[in-house]
């Protein structure tokens, strides 16, 4: 369907552009790119937070919730170094910075 292959700009859309193998940190339940679109954030199913740079390099990766009822995640709309992630039980507030 020529519809669905382009973005919202009209550029046609190349799709998939990179696979992300992530396996050994759970399967993965939620995702979001960041507002400025240059990172995509990903809670998996053993309660990490992932989260990749616009090169799909790993910059972040913590034990976000022990706990998966229903995981979500949402970035600050005002700061995109700033996301938060919740379950059923909690609510975090985390700052994301690239990690060596």
């Amino acid at each position: 369907d020529q519809d669905n292959d382009q973005d919202t700009q009209g550029n046609k859309a190349v799709l998939p552009r990179k696979s992300v193998g992530n396996d050994r940190k759970g399967y993965i339940l939620t995702l979001q790119w960041s507002n400025c679109k240059s990172k995509l954030a990903m809670i998996t199913s053993n309660g990490n937070m992932c989260i990749y740079n616009w090169e799909f390099k790993l910059i972040h990766h913590r034990k976000a919730h022990e706990t998966l009822g229903l995981p979500h995640l949402q970035w600050c709309p005002w700061d995109n170094q700033v996301i938060a992630t919740c379950d059923n039980k909690s609510l975090k507030i985390w700052e994301v910075q690239e990690e060596e």
